[in-house]
């Protein structure tokens, strides 16, 4: 046995297996541990190569330690260049063209749900809005329902 061969003596032994038994329950498998290396590989594989595209999915995934505007910040020192929510070029989530970075219909406080996705999808369909007065009274559109 390994212990006589090392001269530890019975009582030793026994401590560090009664610790390590107790810790047990509280280690990580080796399949979770290698899974979150591999999560963590990519991660920061994405944000070291592609800094906007990364910061602009952890913005639309809620996700994140710090408040969104450090991520909004971070977006900046990568260089994009960031937008106010724009009928013609925001969606329902924050996207990103390049370097520019749209803010999304969600992070309007107080716009209802109807407007967070109708505006995206009213400029799919008609294209381009041309001017408030038309985006808000052209006929049997879905700008006029918008507005209603």
């Amino acid at each position: 046995m390994k212990k006589q061969k090392l001269g530890r003596p019975d009582e030793v032994v026994a401590e560090v297996w009664r610790q390590v038994s107790s810790f047990a329950g509280y280690s990580f498998s080796k399949a979770h541990s290698a899974s979150f290396a591999v999560e963590s590989y990519q991660s920061l594989f994405l944000k070291t190569y592609y800094p906007r595209e990364f910061m602009v999915a952890v913005l639309n995934n809620y996700g994140g330690f710090y408040a969104r505007f450090l991520y909004l910040h971070e977006l900046k020192k990568a260089g994009a260049v960031i937008h106010l929510p724009c009928v013609n070029n925001s969606d329902n989530i924050v996207n990103i063209h390049g370097i520019d970075v749209y803010l999304g219909f969600v992070g309007v406080h107080g716009l209802n749900e109807t407007y967070i996705n109708g505006i995206p999808e009213e400029r799919r369909e008609n294209g381009p809005y041309q001017s408030r007065k038309t985006s808000l009274k052209e006929p049997g559109s879905a700008r006029n329902r918008l507005s209603a």
